[in-house]
């Protein structure tokens, strides 16, 4: 009996209907898909003329929503940031979940990009951002690379392209990669910081972080990272030898990075500690945390009000980081130490402040008109 591919009005699915080439059997297999269904029809005519014995177990598909709830479940295990992937990936599950891997298209990926902008967020009413879509298509292509590589969980590898790959994202608009603070914008910040915190005491209400700029204080006096702010504990600080060992985020492997305690810095970390009673030691392990004693895991919300209220923009939590650096360098740090203080594994990166040091570079050059010329007399 020829194979072929009949859809069941009753049920609403696809019928794969053939016979074994060996056994002579008549086999029946089910598909919620019409491309499921042919799929597997080229897979039995290929094996009724190649005469090969083909298990019915052969022609289960893979289906998107079937592999994306399984990258999930790897990711909680592999990522820290696997809610966000779950987030991202979301207008797939509800969408594309019945389709097999092989139907997603070149095609199909760049008609969600038109049609997904024009979808309005749930939350706040705006439209996504190209950003956003850029990200959503990033967590689907590791979708297909994790299925091809054949690591997800209960799934079978994948021998398919992955459609997202070939497709041209959208070109974002990019921050200024030296983008910093000047002297009048921090000190604007720091006012919004402190007005968000005394309305919080005025409304007897707590927002997200009632010691904001405290939090500011500390990233535009270290140059740490978001995270490695928020999980700052006080064991960490060493007020005797006035540093901070801080362990890496990234890389829990690598040795503690080791940051001096400036003035400034000492005095608002003595200001926080005071201000919450710890004159008999810290009730709580974490520099920054809620009033249940659990630490802080954002400031987004709070730092873009202090943000809007400062009057300031473009400017992202993780500018504080290169205001710290570039600071640095225009006051004649050597890159080398400004390497060590940021925690950069190389030169690299560290080298996109460089331009910053026009008169630290112009004194080096200088110093070669003290060295003695050949068949000049000094």
């Amino acid at each position: 009996m020829r194979a072929k591919v009949k859809f069941r009005v009753d049920i609403q699915k696809w019928i794969l209907d053939f016979t074994d080439p060996i056994t002579n059997r008549r086999k029946k297999k089910t598909y919620p898909s019409k491309g499921a269904a042919e799929l597997a029809l080229k897979a039995v005519s290929v094996a009724q003329v190649e005469h090969k014995h083909f298990e019915v177990k052969d022609l289960t598909p893979i289906l998107l929503g079937e592999c994306i709830d399984a990258y999930v479940e790897r990711a909680k295990t592999k990522k820290r940031s696997w809610a966000l992937d779950a987030l991202l990936l979301r207008f797939f599950k509800a969408n594309w979940a019945d389709k097999i891997l092989s139907e997603v298209t070149r095609g199909m990926v760049e008609t969600y990009m038109v049609e997904r902008k024009g979808i309005p967020n749930q939350r706040t009413g705006k439209t996504i951002s190209d950003n956003t879509v850029n990200k959503e298509l990033a967590a689907l292509s590791c979708v297909f690379a994790r299925a091809k590589e054949g690591v997800l969980p209960g799934i079978a590898q994948y021998m398919g392209e992955n459609p997202v790959r070939i497709v041209k994202k959208f070109k974002l608009a990019k921050f200024p990669v030296e983008r910093w603070l000047t002297v009048e914008e921090e000190a604007r910040l720091l006012q919004a910081c402190r007005a968000l915190r005394t309305d919080d005491a005025r409304r007897g209400t707590m927002r997200e972080v009632p010691h904001l700029w405290h939090v500011v204080e500390v990233a535009l006096n270290t140059g740490f990272r978001r995270e490695e702010v928020l999980s700052l504990t006080w064991d960490a600080i060493d007020y005797k030898n006035a540093i901070i060992r801080l362990q890496d985020v990234k890389d829990p492997t690598k040795e503690l990075r080791t940051v001096p305690l400036n003035r400034r810095l000492t005095e608002a970390l003595e200001d926080l500690w005071q201000d919450r009673g710890m004159s008999q030691g810290p009730k709580v392990d974490w520099v920054f945390h809620k009033p249940d004693g659990e630490r802080f895991l954002d400031v987004k919300r709070s730092f873009h009000t202090a943000m809007r209220m400062a009057g300031i923009t473009r400017f992202r939590f993780h500018d504080l980081r290169h205001t710290f650096a570039s600071r640095l360098v225009m006051a004649g740090v050597p890159l080398f130490e400004v390497m060590k203080l940021m925690g950069h594994t190389s030169m690299d990166m560290t080298m996109r402040y460089a331009h910053l040091a026009p008169k630290t570079l112009k004194d080096a050059v200088a110093k070669l008109d003290h060295v003695p010329q050949a068949g000049v007399l000094q």
